[in-house]
């Protein structure tokens, strides 16, 4: 019986230090494979977890292309709303319709130049030399046509040199300003030429009454002839010597029908009667430059001038 129960006691002990060998042995498991354990499982989700990140990523993009599509069948909607095509025809039609009427203002501004060379051409055939020159007189120069004028009247000019040369001494004689400025290119003038073609070109122009100059052009000279108040008159130019005692000469344009012109200043001239009575005319041009001044120099206060 004492034998019995000393059996049991060892079964028990043994037992006892089993379990405490199992319980120590748990304690004693390396730590980096616990924690290796972990991390493992941390970076595996789990599968419901998974479908559901996928799931939401599917709705972000099927929203962004869902935005994607509404954006382009609203810019379509945009392009295609009523009244856009007719818009834009109607810009092109004004746009047309400007080019075509620029088109034809150009074609008859240069109509004219058109028949300038036309004439120039056959009256060139006929050895009308100086006909044809003057004939580009009324030349268009912002034409389309107008260097071929040019270039057809240089081509004339130079094929008869020594016609023109001799043309030149008659268009002084005749008053042709045209023709002494034309020739003037290919031929040198002399002396009293040159001070003569300089006198009466630099007089062209309008006028106004100077002590009226708000009133309307009352003198117009072009070429060799005057219109004083509607009436036209011829002049030639002469020399004269109004101080005898000096050798001092100024220059005139003698009326055919009386009276002179004299350049009182630059810009401005003074008619005079052969009874003695004068009226001075200031050009337009010279009035233009004396308005502008007074308004940028004295802020619209009138200023004093040469001419007073």
């Amino acid at each position: 019986m004492m034998q019995k129960h000393k059996k049991i006691l060892v079964f028990i002990l043994c037992s006892i230090s089993v379990h405490a060998l199992l319980l120590t042995g748990c304690d004693a498991w390396p730590a980096s494979s616990k924690k290796t354990t972990a991390i493992s499982s941390a970076e595996e989700p789990s599968s419901e977890e998974g479908d559901t990140a996928q799931s939401a990523e599917t709705e972000s993009a099927d929203k962004k292309a869902g935005r994607a599509a509404g954006t382009k069948l609203a810019y379509k909607e945009v392009s295609r709303a009523p009244g856009t095509d007719s818009v834009d025809e109607k810009i092109r039609t004004a746009a047309d319709v400007e080019t075509r009427a620029d088109v034809e203002a150009a074609a008859r501004e240069d109509a004219v130049n058109l028949e300038i060379l036309e004439q120039m051409t056959a009256l060139n055939e006929k050895g009308e030399f100086s006909e044809a020159i003057k004939a580009t007189e009324g030349m268009n120069k912002n034409g389309d046509s107008a260097p071929k004028i040019i270039a057809l009247r240089n081509e004339i000019i130079r094929g008869n040199k020594d016609y023109f040369e001799t043309q030149l001494d008659a268009a002084f004689k005749n008053g042709d300003l045209y023709m002494i400025k034309v020739l003037s290119n290919f031929f040198d003038l002399n002396r009293e030429q040159k001070r003569e073609y300089n006198f009466v070109q630099k007089l062209q122009g309008e006028y106004v009454p100077y002590d009226d100059q708000s009133s309307g052009v009352s003198v117009i000279i072009s070429g060799y002839e005057i219109q004083v108040n509607g009436t036209v008159d011829r002049f030639t130019y002469k020399i004269v010597n109004p101080l005898p005692e000096l050798e001092y000469f100024d220059s005139r344009l003698a009326l055919e029908h009386g009276g002179e012109v004299e350049e009182v200043c630059a810009g401005l001239i003074s008619i005079n009667q052969e009874n003695g009575t004068y009226k001075k005319y200031l050009s337009t041009a010279s009035r233009e430059y004396q308005e502008n001044n007074s308004k940028r120099v004295g802020g619209g206060r009138k200023q004093s001038t040469a001419y007073s």
